[in-house]
């Protein structure tokens, strides 16, 4: 087995690939209201119960980026950490969210290139109480001043 490929990030934090960050939450309605004033994302599905109801869902389902915030929250305060810039992302929403449900967010480090001063990074939501996935995918990130080279480590 070969020693684990490393990088600085930022604050000159080494990381290396299958480095993870976590965090979690309890999404409340006040989170849900507030993401309701800022995006104007006022779809019945996410506000009206009623509504929610006649579509088959037990409650109104929370809007599917705010439980991505947590991803951004990670990549810019953990993995890779300050100075770090979410350039893309592919996402499957797998599962709805409800207020009330505490979510743990999971980034894992898959590779990087020195040289492009780029990450890709899997990224996971799931509901802590069952371990169901709700947010399946993976992020592009432009590292912070990286250590010259030109290798890609996967």
């Amino acid at each position: 087995m070969k020693p684990a490929q490393t990088v600085e990030a930022a604050a000159g934090r080494e990381i290396c690939v299958g480095d993870t960050a976590t965090c979690q939450w309890t999404v409340t309605q006040a989170q849900v209201d507030a993401y309701v004033e800022l995006s104007g994302d006022d779809n019945p599905l996410h506000v009206d119960r009623q509504f929610a109801l006649d579509l088959g869902f037990p409650r109104p389902v929370v809007h599917g980026m705010l439980a991505l915030s947590a991803i951004s929250c990670l990549i810019g305060a953990q993995l890779p950490g300050p100075g770090s810039l979410w350039t893309s992302q592919e996402i499957k929403f797998v599962s709805p969210v409800f207020v009330g449900d505490t979510l743990e967010a999971q980034l894992t480090l898959e590779k990087y290139s020195r040289a492009a001063r780029l990450a890709v990074l899997k990224t996971t939501v799931r509901k802590q109480e069952t371990g169901q996935a709700v947010l399946l995918g993976r992020a592009r990130v432009m590292l912070p001043e990286l250590a010259e080279s030109s290798d890609i480590h996967e």
